[in-house]
This record gives C-alpha cells, sequence and structure tokens, in this order.
C-alpha cells in the first residue's frame, strides 16, 4: 500500500456481512457498518466545506465588488481572498488529509480489537453465561505481541482456531501503537510518512477478511459447514 487514499464508498461492499445470523457476528457486522458510515460522512463534510470555500474564494476573485462579512466585521474582496488562499482553505485540507484519516486508521483498530475482545470472551472456555456480553475475558496482552495478536493467539490456543491476520491488516498491527502515540505527542512528520503505507479502504476489507475467516473457522467446528 502506497500513499494514503481517501475512503471510497464502493468500499461499503467489501464490509463483513454475517452469513451466520449468530448474535456475536451479526454485532461485528453492525458496528462495522456504523463505523463505515461515521468515517465517511466525516470525510464527506469536510470534503464539502472545501469545495465551498473554493467556491467562494472563486466567486470572490471574479467580482471585485463583493465585500465579505464575518463576525459583524467587513472585509475587502483582497483580504476575504488573502484568508480563504492562506488560512481557511489550508486548515481544511490539513484536516481532510491527515486528521481525518489517522481518526479513521485509528477507529478501524480499535474496532478490530473490541470485536476480537467480544470474540475472546464468548468463546472462552470459562465462559458459563447462557446470554450474549454475559461474560468479559480480561486477557493479558503477550509479551512482545501486540493486542490484536494477543486475541488471536487466544482463540488459536484456546478456542480450537486456525485463524492468521489479513495480509492487508499487517501494517496496521504491527506500527498501531507508534501510529497512536506519534498522533497523540504531536509526531506529525512521522504520522504523514505512515499515513503514506495505508490504504483505509485495504483496512475495511482485511477487517472483512479476518472476522469472515473466524465464523468460518467457528461454523466449520459447530459443522454447520463442511
Amino acid at each position: 500500500m502506497s500513499g494514503f487514499k481517501n475512503l471510497k464508498s464502493i468500499t461499503e461492499e467489501m464490509l463483513f456481512r454475517s452469513s451466520s445470523n449468530i448474535i456475536e457476528y451479526c454485532v461485528i457486522e453492525e458496528e462495522g457498518q456504523e463505523l463505515f458510515n461515521f468515517c465517511l460522512n466525516i470525510q464527506d463534510s469536510i470534503t464539502h466545506k472545501i469545495s465551498a470555500l473554493e467556491t467562494e474564494k472563486k466567486d470572490l476573485e471574479e467580482d471585485p465588488n463583493i465585500y465579505s462579512s464575518y463576525d459583524g466585521l467587513e472585509f475587502q474582496n483582497e483580504d476575504a481572498i488573502c484568508g480563504l488562499e492562506e488560512f481557511e482553505i489550508p486548515t481544511w485540507t490539513k484536516l481532510l488529509y491527515f486528521t481525518v484519516p489517522l481518526n479513521q486508521i485509528i477507529l478501524v483498530n480499535i474496532y478490530v480489537e473490541k470485536s476480537l475482545k467480544s470474540l475472546c470472551s464468548t468463546y472462552a472456555p470459562e465462559n458459563t453465561s447462557t446470554c450474549y456480553g454475559g461474560y468479559s475475558l480480561n486477557l493479558k496482552q503477550e509479551k512482545g505481541k501486540s493486542i490484536i495478536e494477543s486475541y488471536l493467539l487466544y482463540l488459536n490456543k484456546f478456542c480450537n482456531f486456525n485463524i492468521n491476520i489479513p495480509q492487508s491488516l499487517e501494517y496496521l498491527n504491527s506500527h498501531i501503537r507508534n501510529i497512536r502515540n506519534n498522533f497523540v505527542h504531536g509526531d506529525w512528520e512521522k504520522c504523514k510518512t505512515q499515513l503514506e503505507q495505508i490504504d483505509i479502504n485495504d483496512l475495511f476489507a482485511g477487517t472483512s477478511e479476518l472476522f469472515e475467516a473466524i465464523e468460518n473457522e467457528f461454523l466449520r467446528q459447530n459443522k454447520f459447514i463442511k
């Protein structure tokens, strides 16, 4: 994956869809859809804001007699154009191509970790609850392993699954802690370099591949499919 690409509406077709309608997978499907809609709506709203600002700038350039007002103050045409060019448009553009994608990446990671934890809790051998969500597993992170890897190791070792991390999630799995720390602590130049390695569309597709593999493994174990 080279160069960050904005989320595409067509990616919705690649989202996880449960083939069994078993509750734990229906919840993962629903939450994945909600996350996708949230990420896309935030991205689209900022895209539309930038488009409106660019249209405003074009109108000001075409008609020198237009005056702009803001907070009760009136600005001459050239001052308004300067404000749009040097402040407003760059500020919103940075949000679109930096802040928004970083938040999308972190939210996808949270969704994956939360969903895996839920599955581990549901399938834990010591879970005696008869209702979904009735047991919460307090799983410690394996030394030298990411949280995602730790959950998958638990499923494989204690729940008889055979699941690997999809290639499209490998970079996220290996670098999410570093990405999160760089973002939180203001090391944004490092974040920009890391963003170039990620396609948010691939991440959503990768989550689908992961949960499809887990669901199919569960169905095979319980002889729902051959």
